[in-house]
C-alpha cells in the first residue's frame, strides 16, 4: 500500500504476538520503515488496536477521513494518478523502494540518470510537449510492455 487512507472509524491492530505467532505480510520489513523502528516494535509488541488519528500522527496513513467520503477520495487519488504516464510511474515506484535502501545516494543517481534519459525519448517528449502547448498529455505508454531495457536493473 503505497498510499494509506483510513476511515476516522478504523483502528489497525498487529496482534501476532497476542495469539501466539509472528508478524507476516511482510510487516516486519514495511512497518518499521513507514513509522520508524520505536513504534513499529511497540505496536507489534503490544498488539493494542491504534486509532486512525495515531495511525496518521505516525505516518501509517496518509490521510484520515470520514467514512462516507474514503472510497470518493480513494478514486479521485486513482484517476489523478492514473492520467500520468504508466511507464513514468511505474519507474518512480520502484526507483523510490530501491533507492531509499542503497548506501550511498551515488547509486540512485545513476538509476536516476538512466531513466530521465529513456523518459526524456518516450513518454517524457508527450509530457514535455503538452505542458509547452497547454494541453492535457496523452500518454500511450503501458507498464506491461515499455518498460525500459534497464528495468529491472537488479
Amino acid at each position: 500500500m503505497d498510499i494509506r487512507l483510513v476511515a476516522d472509524t478504523a483502528r489497525v491492530g498487529f496482534v501476532f504476538n497476542k495469539i501466539g505467532i509472528t508478524p507476516e505480510a511482510c510487516s516486519s520489513w514495511f512497518l518499521p520503515r513507514i513509522v520508524n523502528m520505536g513504534t513499529a516494535l511497540e505496536w507489534i509488541y503490544s498488539g493494542d488496536l491504534i486509532s486512525a488519528k495515531e495511525l496518521t500522527r505516525k505516518g501509517f496513513a496518509n490521510q484520515q477521513l470520514d467514512g462516507a467520503s474514503l472510497l470518493d477520495k480513494a478514486y479521485e487519488m486513482a484517476a489523478r494518478i492514473s492520467s500520468h504516464s504508466q511507464v513514468a510511474v511505474a519507474l518512480t515506484r520502484q526507483m523510490m523502494y530501491r533507492n531509499a535502501a542503497l548506501p550511498h545516494p551515488i547509486g540512485a543517481h545513476e538509476v536516476d540518470s538512466l531513466a530521465i534519459f529513456y523518459a526524456s525519448r518516450t513518454s517524457g517528449k508527450e509530457g514535455v510537449s503538452a505542458f509547452l502547448e497547454k494541453r492535457k498529455a496523452n500518454f500511450d505508454d503501458h507498464a506491461s510492455a515499455d518498460m525500459p531495457p534497464f528495468y529491472p536493473w537488479w
